[in-house]
């Protein structure tokens, strides 16, 4: 079961830091300069200014502190282990139709994504999937790709409002983006659940073989593939090798 980051509740009054934004037409806009690839291909931005600079002043003239407000982007966290998957993948083998990892390398992508499950990772914020509040899969937020949009737009971002963070991941991200380094501690997941979802999430993807192993298939890759043509039949001889 993972871990719930975001309230069930929404303040349409006001905006704060880790809230996560709807990226309508006008928002897309304004983005596309920054990074095109993800202004248009990602659904949801979250913002990264300070809550105390987002209050409007009287003195200000009804304004906020901050005339500018960084905003990062929601990327799919698919996409983003399908990336980190591949680096460690054996490459070439079968056309590239199936992927094979060492069981070493992938103790270590397994290690990587429990830190970045956890938030113990300096760079990147993970938002676990919460359909009652909109998210219908895993996010991932780089840090270091922020963008910038005109306070002009505080009124169209608030109606946009999908979601905000719970108090104490809304804290831990404020040190994150200030310092791109964690001092906040929060609830990890349960690490059994998240060891025996990690495993099944690799295995999903690849084969998980021994060094020994891996030389064997290939040595016989051009047997193999020959004799068998069928994916799921390939998949299992290459399991039986011996």
């Amino acid at each position: 079961m993972s871990i719930q980051i975001l309230t069930t509740e929404k303040d349409t009054e006001s905006l704060y830091q880790g809230d996560i934004i709807f990226i309508d037409e006008v928002i897309r806009k304004n983005l596309i300069a920054y990074n095109k690839t993800k202004a248009e291909t990602c659904d949801f931005t979250i913002i990264l200014t300070q809550s105390c600079d987002l209050v409007k002043r009287s003195e200000l003239g009804n304004k906020c502190k901050a005339q500018l407000l960084h905003l990062g982007f929601l990327s799919s966290f698919d996409e983003h282990f399908a990336d980190n998957l591949s680096k460690y993948c054996e490459n070439g083998l079968f056309g590239g139709r199936i992927s094979i990892i060492e069981q070493g390398k992938a103790q270590r992508l397994q290690n990587y994504l429990e830190r970045l499950f956890n938030n113990n990772l300096s760079d990147l914020f993970f938002i676990p999937e919460d359909n009652g509040q909109g998210l219908s899969s895993h996010h991932v937020v780089d840090l270091r790709d922020q963008c910038l949009i005109s306070f002009n737009y505080y009124d169209n971002l608030l109606m946009n409002k999908q979601c905000e963070l719970e108090e104490i991941y809304r804290a831990k991200l404020g040190y994150m983006v200030s310092q791109l380094f964690s001092r906040i501690g929060t609830k990890d997941w349960d690490k059994d659940e998240l060891n025996s979802m990690l495993t099944s999430m690799i295995n999903e993807k690849s084969i998980i073989l021994p060094k020994e192993k891996i030389k064997l298939v290939k040595d016989r890759e051009s047997d193999l593939s020959s004799r068998y043509p069928d994916v799921e039949q390939l998949i299992l001889a290459i399991k039986q090798v011996n």
